[in-house]
């Protein structure tokens, strides 16, 4: 009899989820788990080198660019800002449907390292809710 498959590959997260290309196809992010466990969004850059006959992505090291530590995103988009970069998504507290609309604005240097990433919520009043397409 074969070995049975484990529940957690079966019923489990990918490590990485819902990729997204930026608007100006550079970047892409997804979702995975941080350190910690906690589902957030990390970013990457689009480089493919030529070695060969075929082009080859460059396997960069990912960035996180949100820091929920309680309850994961489970979606997002990328902004059509063009002058910075942005990531949007919708968070609930603690499991309350009361959600949040919040943005995260984060800068890449040429040698794609991200920094000064502020995540805002721009729905903080309470009772606010977000509704998301």
């Amino acid at each position: 009899m074969p070995e049975p498959i484990p529940l957690k590959v079966l019923f489990g997260n990918a490590d990485k989820r819902e990729p997204r290309i930026s608007p100006d196809g550079k970047y892409y992010a997804f979702l995975a788990d941080d350190a910690s466990g906690v589902t957030n969004v990390f970013v990457k850059p689009v480089q493919f080198i030529t070695t060969g006959a075929e082009p080859v992505l460059v396997d960069a090291d990912a960035q996180q660019v949100t820091n929920e530590n309680h309850r994961p995103v489970r979606f997002f988009y990328w902004s059509q800002s063009q002058s910075r970069r942005r990531v949007i998504y919708v968070q609930d507290k603690n499991g309350d449907e009361s959600f949040h609309l919040f943005v995260s604005d984060f800068e890449i240097d040429d040698a794609h390292r991200v920094h000064n990433v502020v995540v805002r919520d721009l729905t903080p009043a309470s009772p606010t809710r977000s509704s998301w397409p």
